[in-house]
């Protein structure tokens, strides 16, 4: 997989005649040469009719390369579907993406001829190794989700949510539904000195809300600043969330988790769906003027912003002929916040490398996205969009996050746009990060870039 470049190699594996390890070795065991280089057991391959002195002999299974044969990834990956472990079924997954994005000529009828060959010789074998397989596929994600969102503190189970998803998921109709939460975090803000108009804005919303004695939110307020401020979260303060992780109390802990870089967060489910507004309409209905909502919406964008939450559209060169068509279309059905275009000419393969560093993409599918930017302008253009309540699944391959909505924009432009660019092959118009953890990557590369 280290030849065709698909992924780099901590090891060597060599198969070896039948003469050569009997003269030798004297076993069909596999030999250890140092602690990263080994000699396989002896007939390498499943099929009982291609021993290791006839996968040696003929060509059609070897490309050559100074003197050296390497198995070709069509015998590869009937190997790994013999061996059926997770690493195999994996590396399975990233051959077929290699051989759909590359040059590389698969044989099919070689393939098809094996395969036919090698399940021939053993009835059932597919539903048998997949059968083996099911419980423990299962086992380990089920314990990767739980490592991921369950915590033992002091014996007891917690249920935990990243900081940015749960901000993400404080959407009404598609508007952000949670103002009172900025607002908290501005009050904090002034609490630590980093500005002089959080508690005016505090004061005002909790006279709104019906606080006869104020003064004594903002007291117990503060107190619960300097508090977290001193000694952290309390991990067993846990916030009450409905089904579909609207908050229900807990706005003044979820403030401070984002102010204080809280990355997770303990939550407490209810079955029972909740329903309230502290969108900016209610800002504007219960007194605020245009002055000060506007500060509190450009402080919602600017908190955003710092956790990934607006995603970031990156139209690369070969289509910056389209550049605007695509953004209007985009503007169509999303929230657009920003959008300019900036020049990547300076270093165009650092900066597409930095730009894919958060994700774990092949390195040659980058190449190959490099090579399609020759003879266009080094221009890309961004658009920074809102998903509200964006929607995730995890990834197969390392339990990551990826937004539904994102793939369903990129598959929805890539299709209708890759007939106007020349020489398309896929994945050349745009990239979106995956999850906000990327978005905020991606950021900090761009905002190295130059205007144009």
């Amino acid at each position: 997989m280290a030849y065709y470049g698909i992924r780099e190699n901590r090891d060597i594996d060599f198969v070896i005649s039948s003469g050569w390890r009997k003269r030798y070795f004297d076993t069909d065991q596999s030999i250890q040469l140092s602690s990263n280089v080994e000699i396989v057991k002896a007939h390498w391959m499943p099929i009982a009719e291609i021993d290791d002195d006839s996968l040696l002999r003929k060509s059609e299974y070897w490309i050559e390369d100074n003197g050296l044969k390497i198995i070709r990834l069509e015998l590869l990956m009937l190997k790994k579907e013999s061996l059926g472990r997770p690493k195999d079924i994996e590396d399975i997954e990233v051959i077929h993406q290699f051989i759909e994005n590359s040059g590389y000529a698969f044989n099919t009828d070689l393939y098809s001829n094996l395969k036919r060959r090698y399940v021939a010789m053993t009835p059932g074998l597919k539903e048998k190794i997949k059968s083996r397989l099911r419980p423990f596929v299962r086992r380990w994600h089920r314990w990767r989700e739980k490592r991921q969102w369950v915590q033992c503190v002091d014996n007891d189970l917690l249920i935990m949510q990243h900081t940015d998803k749960l901000l993400s998921y404080q959407y009404k109709n598609g508007e952000f539904n949670r103002y009172d939460i900025v607002v908290r975090y501005m009050a904090a803000e002034e609490c630590l000195q980093k500005n002089g108009c959080g508690f005016d804005l505090y004061k005002k919303m909790q006279e709104q809300r019906g606080f006869v004695v104020v003064e004594e939110a903002v007291e117990r307020y503060t107190k619960l600043i300097k508090s977290i401020e001193k000694y952290g979260f309390d991990p067993n303060s846990q916030l009450p969330v409905d089904s579909r992780q609207n908050l229900v109390d807990g706005a003044h802990r979820l403030a401070l988790a984002l102010y204080f870089k809280q990355p997770l967060l303990p939550l407490k489910p209810r079955k029972a769906p909740f329903e309230t507004d502290y969108s900016l309409t209610w800002f504007e209905q219960h007194g605020f003027d245009p002055g000060e909502l506007d500060l509190i919406q450009s402080k919602k964008e600017e908190i955003f912003r710092e956790w990934g939450l607006y995603f970031q559209i990156i139209l690369w060169p070969p289509a910056h002929q389209v550049f605007d068509e695509i953004e209007n279309d985009i503007r169509k059905k999303y929230k657009v916040l920003k959008s300019y275009t900036k020049d990547i000419g300076k270093d165009p393969e650092k900066t597409v490398f930095d730009i894919y560093a958060s994700d774990d993409i092949a390195a040659w599918k980058i190449r190959k996205k490099l090579t399609g930017f020759k003879n266009h302008p080094t221009l890309i253009r961004v658009i920074e969009i809102e998903i509200p309540s964006p929607r995730f699944r995890r990834k197969a391959l390392n339990n990551h996050d990826i937004c539904i909505d994102v793939e369903e924009i990129k598959s929805e432009y890539r299709q209708k746009y890759k007939s106007r660019i020349d020489d398309y092959f896929y994945d050349i118009i745009m990239h979106i990060g995956d999850n906000f953890h990327h978005t905020r990557e991606i950021a900090k590369v761009l905002n190295e870039l130059p205007y144009v």
